[in-house]
């Protein structure tokens, strides 16, 4: 068994100052089970945090849930590995539970991004679930953005990371068609204007 206890501490990260909560992590080597046990830390504006509690392991049934505010959504899609299939900009806030780490993981997650952008272009206020198929390693994915208070575009697909191709289906109303252009460069570029209808695009991003 190995424990820590974090104690209430603070820090410096990219000029800003943040605190750590009081918190307990344990690892069962033999079980190989890593319990988080109220872990925290914020911003000294308390906009920001970070907070996880639960279990890491390889049992399908453990999870950890990660609860945050106000995190760039660019370092999140570098580290699921997404940022070659689609380029979605902002500040997130929402939550997700992580099952199996140690095994085949799984995630699902709920997700708001005020001011989003995807692939540069504006989507106004998105809301997105997002979860990972055990079965076939796809994250999927269902979202809304809304810009003046009407709907513009629901989303629903899935990417595969690894290969980093993409395929969406998109019911749009009045969306900005610009974002497009992320995936044609070097083939169609500058696409511009506003579409209505159901929009079915698919593929890998072009090199």
């Amino acid at each position: 068994l190995i424990s820590a206890h974090i104690l209430p501490s603070v820090f410096y990260l990219k000029d800003t100052l943040w605190t750590l909560n009081d918190a307990h992590i344990e690892y069962l080597q033999a079980d190989t089970i890593l319990h988080v046990h109220n872990f925290g830390m914020q911003s000294r504006s308390g906009k920001q945090f970070l907070r996880a509690d639960g279990v890491v392991s390889a049992h399908k049934e453990d999870s950890i849930r990660i609860d945050f505010n106000d995190f760039d959504l660019h370092y999140f899609l570098q580290y699921v590995g997404l940022e070659n299939a689609v380029s979605v900009k902002g500040m997130a806030s929402g939550w997700a539970s992580l099952y199996a780490l140690f095994s085949q993981p799984m995630f699902e997650a709920n997700v708001r991004v005020p001011d989003a952008q995807l692939n540069d272009m504006s989507l106004g206020y998105l809301t997105a679930q997002a979860s990972l198929d055990r079965g076939t390693n796809h994250i999927l994915i269902d979202a809304d953005a809304v810009e003046n208070n009407h709907t513009i575009a629901h989303v629903d697909g899935n990417v595969i990371p690894e290969e980093a191709y993409w395929e969406l289906f998109i019911h749009a109303d009045s969306a900005n068609v610009q974002f497009i252009n992320f995936w044609t460069e070097g083939m169609i570029e500058n696409i511009t204007g506003r579409a209505f209808g159901d929009v079915h695009v698919f593929g890998r991003k072009l090199d």
